[in-house]
């Protein structure tokens, strides 16, 4: 893209990204000129999430997502930021119900956690030094008919989020069966919600398979569970509206994970 002249371009996933003219500048804050890279990821649907490892989970709760997505913009190997009162936008199609009362969430990576590499931290726009460009920072969400449009003054993460509303949270145990499980580093587990499009991962794993979650709400929703065993891929999902007290099963099987994706996408 030229820089002084700006322009769009569409994502993979259909959504539209566009950048104003004379918009990037270097880190030292001068003013680029010529062409630029711009690289995006899109995580949009929770299969995207998981293997991504980018959940919508903000501060140890869970969000409901309108999709994520990832900027980077680059010139002769170096990256760029935004210039100061510069915004881009995405445009973001819904899959599903639209959401509304979604908002602007930048991300911060945790490349500590193997879960889950970034941490959603919601926009406020009373603060101060929230965009690249210092003061307060620039951007937000506006609801269209079958699309969002996030609006953000820093690359990097962006996401469109919102908290759930009173989540009537649940404590349950869920049994994995099909695979020999002998350590908790072999699994990883997931919540997703039917209705809505997030992804909760259920940490507290044992080493025999067995998961306890305290941090589930009551609504339909999806246990997945992927596990390594012996270099080999396992998938599982059970359809579930969680309740106190219960036990649930997950029974893996081998499979690859394309194909596990794709049944994830499916539900």
């Amino acid at each position: 893209m030229d820089a002084a002249t700006g322009g769009s371009f569409r994502g993979n996933s259909g959504s539209r990204y566009t950048f104003q003219p004379n918009s990037f500048r270097t880190k030292n804050g001068a003013m680029v000129t010529g062409n630029v890279e711009i690289e995006v990821r899109e995580m949009l649907k929770p299969s995207d999430m998981i293997f991504w490892k980018v959940l919508s989970v903000s501060n140890g709760e869970p969000l409901i997502s309108g999709g994520e997505v990832q900027v980077t913009i680059r010139q002769n190997g170096q990256e760029l930021l935004l210039a100061d009162g510069m915004t881009y936008s995405v445009q973001l199609p819904q899959f599903g119900a639209n959401n509304t009362g979604m908002d602007l969430f930048l991300g911060a990576p945790k490349a500590e956690d193997p879960v889950n590499m970034v941490n959603w931290q919601q926009v406020r726009k009373d603060s101060t030094g929230g965009g690249q460009g210092g003061g307060i920072p620039i951007g937000g969400i506006v609801h269209n008919a079958d699309t969002i449009t996030l609006f953000s003054d820093s690359v990097g993460w962006a996401n469109a989020d919102r908290f759930l509303t009173n989540p009537n949270y649940q404590s349950f145990t869920v049994n994995i069966t099909g695979a020999n499980i002998t350590n908790s580093n072999q699994v990883t587990a997931y919540a997703l919600y039917d209705n809505y499009n997030g992804v909760w991962p259920m940490m507290s794993i044992s080493n025999s398979g067995v998961i306890t979650e305290t941090h589930v709400p009551d609504i339909p929703m999806h246990f997945v569970v992927i596990a390594i065993v012996n270099g080999r891929f396992y998938g599982g999902i059970t359809s579930v509206t969680p309740a106190n007290g219960n036990t649930y099963t997950v029974a893996l099987a081998e499979t690859h994970p394309n194909a596990f994706k794709i049944r994830i996408d499916g539900l």
